[in-house]
C-alpha cells in the first residue's frame, strides 16, 4: 500500500506525544469517488479537505506536489522523479465534490526549494481511471446486478379456481402460479421448452390439477416463419406468428416464460407493459398443419377470454399514433432435413394436388395464392393487415418499400464465470435464506463471489471457457452442415424469358404442369394426332407457342417440386425428464431413495434380512453367471465380474457426487 501524502502547515510539540505536524491530506485517484470515464495525469493527486495530526516519528520521507502549470516545465532540485506529483483539482470528501483549482490559488513553494527548467518538457498525457479496468473486467456481472436491482418486486397473485371446466372430477384454474414464480391465466401465451433447447409459443386455454398432483394446460400452438415449409417469395412481419390447427396438453412446469400474440389491429395500437418487445408477436393468419397451407383467421379472429374480477388484469399502453409494421423478406435458414420431391407424372394426376404438400402451380387452389405457400381465398380477399390499412386510409401499402435485413449471424451471449457461480449458488442461497426477496439473493451471491478465493474463481473461469469453446464448436458444425446442405441443392435452371413458349413464359405454365414437366419441348407425335396440337393447347392459356414454331435449342424445364411436409411441432419430453416426473412424491424432495442407494452393499452370502444387501437370486444362480461378462475386457485385481462392477459403482459415486464409502 502506498503511503499517504500530506502538506505540512505547522509544527508543534504536545505533552506526551512528542513533536507533531498539522497537515492537509492529498488523495490519490483510487482514494476518491469518481466516474470511470474520468482521466488523470499519471502522477496526479488531489488536494483534500481533511486535516490530521501526525507524529513526526511516522514520517517516511519528503515529496513535493506541484501545480499542473509548472509540473511539465520545471523540476525541483534535490528530489527524485518518483517523489514529484502534480495537482489540478480540489476534492471535498464529505460531499464527493470536484472543483478545479484556480492558477492564483495554488500554494507557494518553500524558500529552500529551488526550481530549475527540465531538460525536456514532459508530455501532458492523461490515463484512464483505475476503476475503468475493474468495471470492464466485471461488466457483465455489474450489468446483471444492476438489472436485478431494477426489478420491481411484485406480490404473487393468488390461485383462482374456474368453474367452467369440462370434467367435474378435476380442479380447473383461471389463474395459477408455478415456481419461478410465473403467474399465468386462461388465454395467456407462454414459452414452452421444446426439442433442441428451443422455445415454442403456446396459448393456455384450460388449466387443471391432475390426479397425480401436477398442473397441466391445454391449448393451441403458434408457429413462426422458421417452422414453416420453405417459401422464398413470401414476406413476413419481423415478429409474426401463425395460429396452428394443433392443440396439445403439457405440464405447466414446462413453461419457461411468457409472451403475447396480438391481432394486427391491436399490434398497431397498443402493447401490454409487462412484456419485452422481443416477446410480442403479431398474428393475422392460420397455418393448416394437415394441408400445410396458410389460411386467414376465422371471422372472429383470435379467441377472446373474459376473466373474473379477482384475476389480475394487464396494464396496456395505447400508442398516440398507430405503428404500422412492414413485411420483409426474412433470411430464414432452410431445414436440411426437408428435401424437395419430384412427383411422378405417371402416378399422379396433374389436376390433383397432394393433401400433404402445397398446391401445384397449375391447380385451381393455387390461382388465389400469392407467392410461395399463400392464403387461398376468394378473389379480392384482403388480409387483416390490408383491411386495417385500407380502413385507416394509410398510403404505406403502395408507397412503402420493403426494408432489407443484413445477413449477419447473431452471436449468443458468452457465459462468464460469475454466471456459472450464480447458477451453482442461487438454489443453495435460497434454501439458506427462505422468504428473502430475489434482489437480496442476488446481492448475497455477489458478496460470495467477491469473497471467493482466486483458485476457486480460476476454476469457474476454466469451466466458462470450456463451455464457450464447446458452444462455438457446435455453432461452427451447424454452419458447416448448413453450407453443405445449400451446396447440395441443384441451382435453378430457366430458359430465356424472351423466347415465346419457354418455361418462363406465363402462357406455358399450365402446359408444363399438365404435360408432366415437358416445358417448351414439342409434344409427342401420338398426342398431336389426337387433336392435341401444341399450338392449340397452349393457345388456350394465351401467349403460347404458335404451330410450326421451332423449339428453342437446349431448353430444360424446371422440375415441379413438392416439399415434404415437416413433422408437426409437438412437445416431446426426454426419457430422463419423464422418469424424474414419475419419481416425484410428496414424502421426499428427490426421485431416488438415497438411503437405500448409499447403504447398498455387495453382500451375496448374507443371511440376515438387510434389504440393502444384494441377495443370491431364487434358484441359487450366482449373480456373476447372470452378467454378460463379455462387456468387460478384464476384471483386473477383482475376483469376479460382480466385484468389478461394484468397484466401478463406488468410483462413479465418488466422481459424480463426491460420496465416499467409509468402511
Amino acid at each position: 500500500m502506498d503511503p499517504l501524502i500530506y502538506q505540512v502547515e505547522r509544527l508543534f510539540e504536545r505533552d506526551g506525544c512528542g513533536k507533531t505536524i498539522w497537515a492537509r491530506q492529498f488523495f490519490r485517484q483510487r482514494e476518491t469517488f469518481h466516474v470511470p470515464t474520468r482521466t488523470f495525469f499519471e502522477k496526479e493527486v488531489m488536494q483534500g479537505d481533511l486535516h490530521s495530526s501526525v507524529p513526526v516519528t511516522k514520517v517516511l520521507g519528503k515529496c513535493i506536489v506541484m501545480p499542473h502549470k509548472d509540473y511539465f516545465k520545471l523540476k525541483p532540485e534535490g528530489f527524485d522523479e518518483k517523489d514529484i506529483y502534480v495537482c489540478e483539482w480540489r476534492y471535498t470528501s464529505k460531499i464527493r465534490n470536484w472543483k478545479k483549482i484556480k492558477p492564483s490559488s495554488f500554494w507557494d513553494y518553500p524558500p529552500y526549494i529551488k526550481m530549475v527548467t527540465r531538460d525536456k518538457p514532459l508530455e501532458a498525457t492523461k490515463v484512464a481511471s483505475v476503476f475503468k479496468d475493474r468495471i470492464m473486467k466485471h461488466k457483465e456481472e455489474v450489468e446483471e446486478i444492476e438489472a436485478l436491482e431494477k426489478i420491481v418486486e411484485e406480490p404473487i397473485p393468488p390461485n383462482i379456481k374456474w368453474a367452467g371446466g369440462p370434467d367435474p372430477n378435476l380442479t380447473y384454474w383461471e389463474q395459477y402460479t408455478i415456481p419461478g414464480p410465473i403467474s399465468v391465466r386462461r388465454g395467456d401465451h407462454v414459452l414452452v421448452r421444446g426439442e433442441g433447447n428451443r422455445n415454442m409459443v403456446a396459448q393456455i386455454d384450460t388449466m387443471w390439477l391432475g390426479t397425480d398432483g401436477m398442473a397441466y394446460f391445454n391449448g393451441p400452438w403458434f408457429v413462426v416463419p422458421a417452422e414453416l415449409p420453405p417459401q422464398s417469395d413470401r414476406k413476413f412481419f419481423k415478429s409474426e406468428a401463425f395460429l396452428s390447427t394443433i392443440s396439445d396438453s403439457n405440464p405447466l412446469l414446462s413453461v419457461v416464460g411468457k409472451c403475447v400474440v396480438l391481432e394486427f389491429k391491436d399490434y398497431c395500437k397498443q402493447r401490454p407493459t409487462q412484456y419485452n418487445e422481443t416477446d410480442v408477436y403479431v398474428c393475422e393468419s392460420l397455418f393448416d398443419e394437415a394441408k400445410r397451407l396458410i389460411r386467414p383467421l376465422p371471422p372472429g379472429g383470435l379467441k377472446k377470454y373474459n376473466h373474473s374480477d379477482h384475476v389480475q388484469a394487464d396494464e396496456v399502453y395505447i400508442f398516440p399514433e398507430p405503428r404500422i409494421p412492414e413485411k420483409e423478406c426474412l433470411n430464414i435458414p432452410q431445414n436440411p432435413n426437408v428435401r424437395p420431391v419430384i412427383p411422378n407424372s405417371s402416378m399422379m394426376d396433374m389436376n390433383e394436388d397432394s393433401m400433404d404438400a402445397p398446391p401445384s402451380l397449375g391447380s385451381v387452389e393455387s390461382m388465389n395464392v400469392s407467392g410461395g405457400i399463400g392464403t387461398p381465398g376468394p378473389p379480392g380477399a384482403m388480409t387483416p393487415s390490408q383491411a386495417f390499412l385500407a380502413s385507416a386510409g394509410n398510403s404505406t401499402m403502395s408507397t412503402a418499400s420493403p426494408s432489407t435485413k443484413k445477413d449477419t449471424e447473431k452471436r449468443k451471449k458468452t457465459v462468464t464465470a460469475y454466471i456459472l457461480f450464480s447458477m451453482d449458488q442461487r438454489r443453495i442461497t435460497m434454501e439458506e435464506n427462505p422468504g428473502v426477496k430475489f434482489g437480496e439473493i442476488s446481492r448475497t451471491i455477489a458478496v460470495k463471489w467477491k469473497n471467493l478465493s482466486d483458485p476457486d474463481k480460476q476454476m469457474y473461469q476454466d469451466r466458462a471457457r470450456k463451455y464457450n469453446e464447446e458452444k462455438e464448436r457446435e455453432e461452427q458444425e451447424k454452419r458447416r452442415l448448413a453450407e453443405l446442405a445449400a451446396a447440395s441443392r441443384p441451382p435453378p435452371q430457366s430458359a430465356s424469358p424472351g423466347l415465346p413458349g419457354g418455361p418462363g413464359s406465363p402462357g406455358n405454365q399450365r402446359v408444363r404442369q399438365e404435360s408432366g414437366g415437358a416445358g417448351g419441348h414439342p409434344m409427342p407425335p401420338h398426342m398431336q394426332q389426337q387433336g392435341g396440337a401444341p399450338g392449340a393447347m397452349m393457345g388456350m392459356n394465351g401467349g403460347g407457342m404458335p404451330p410450326g414454331y421451332p423449339p428453342p435449342p437446349n431448353l430444360r424445364a424446371d422440375p415441379l417440386f413438392h416439399v415434404v411436409p415437416p413433422k408437426p411441432q409437438r412437445l416431446l419430453h426426454s426419457e430422463a425428464y419423464i422418469k424424474y416426473i414419475e419419481g416425484l412424491s410428496k414424502d421426499t424432495k428427490t426421485m431416488c431413495n438415497w438411503d437405500k442407494q448409499l447403504q447398498a452393499t455387495n453382500n451375496a452370502n448374507s443371511n440376515n434380512n438387510n434389504n440393502n444387501s444384494v441377495q443370491v437370486p431364487r434358484g441359487g444362480q450366482p449373480e456373476d453367471s447372470r452378467l454378460p461378462a463379455s462387456w468387460l475386457s478384464g476384471i483386473g485385481e477383482h475376483t469376479t465380474s460382480t466385484e468389478a462392477l461394484w468397484a466401478l459403482r463406488d468410483f462413479m459415486m465418488h466422481e459424480a457426487l463426491g460420496v465416499v464409502r467409509i468402511m
